[in-house]
């Protein structure tokens, strides 16, 4: 997911500087990411057809826009109304306006590049809903304890009693950040570590029935705290 990081910030950078009018480089350079729920999600270019965006998912918020020395005074993040993306889980993306349109944001985290990202996200919400899959709060504070889910419809399965915390480091590489014991249960309620902030992901295995043993994550988003 960070390869694709990379490549939208360089396409901002290469639209701020063959723009012309400061205010159509801001909406170039700025648009390309929003906050739901406290996880960054990051948008992918161009519109999306009509027939992929669904109904209403909630609101989502776009930062200031900065490119310009010195910087103005800080204001409040911008509130815009967030679309589902058709037989996408909100979970993994959403359709955000950029002007009239609607415009992909995959959530930082979610390993779907920006070729074909749409069959790739499919295929996850379709893991997502059978499973199993992992499922936890979009993001959370240092310290915080959440609620975390195996969902697995239909069969008996046996979670280990540790669930690890990974942060992502620049090096673009998952690293242990903290291991928690917890229940065999598969409703659980996990105290986290007071971790820096950034992006992280829960693991946790479990045991599958015919299959064996199946390792199985989700993306988190460690908050800044605030005041």
């Amino acid at each position: 997911m960070r390869i694709l990081t990379f490549l939208l910030i360089a396409a901002a950078a290469v639209a701020a500087l063959t723009a012309g009018p400061a205010a159509d480089r801001a909406d170039a350079a700025c648009a390309l990411v929003v906050y739901r729920q406290g996880a960054l999600y990051y948008g992918t270019g161009g519109p999306l057809p009509a027939g992929d965006v669904g109904t209403a998912v909630g609101a989502g918020f776009v930062p200031q826009c900065i490119d310009t020395f010195p910087a103005p005074p800080a204001v409040p993040p911008t509130r815009v109304g967030l679309d589902r993306v058709v037989g996408v889980s909100p979970r993994l993306a959403v359709a955000a306006p950029r002007g009239s349109d609607a415009v992909l944001h995959i959530r930082d985290g979610v390993p779907c590049e920006v070729s074909e990202p749409i069959r790739c996200l499919r295929r996850l919400t379709r893991l997502e809903r059978t499973g199993p899959a992992l499922i936890a709060p979009l993001s959370a504070l240092p310290g915080a304890t959440i609620p975390v889910s195996v969902r697995a419809p239909g069969l008996t399965v046996r979670p280990a009693a540790t669930i690890t915390l990974q942060r992502f480091t620049t090096r673009g590489t998952w690293e242990t950040a903290g291991r928690i014991a917890v229940t065999r249960d598969a409703r659980v309620r996990v105290p986290l570590p007071a971790v820096e902030p950034g992006l992280h992901r829960l693991v946790r295995v479990v045991g599958v029935p015919g299959t064996g043993r199946r390792t199985i994550s989700t993306p988190i988003t460690i908050r800044k705290p605030t005041g």
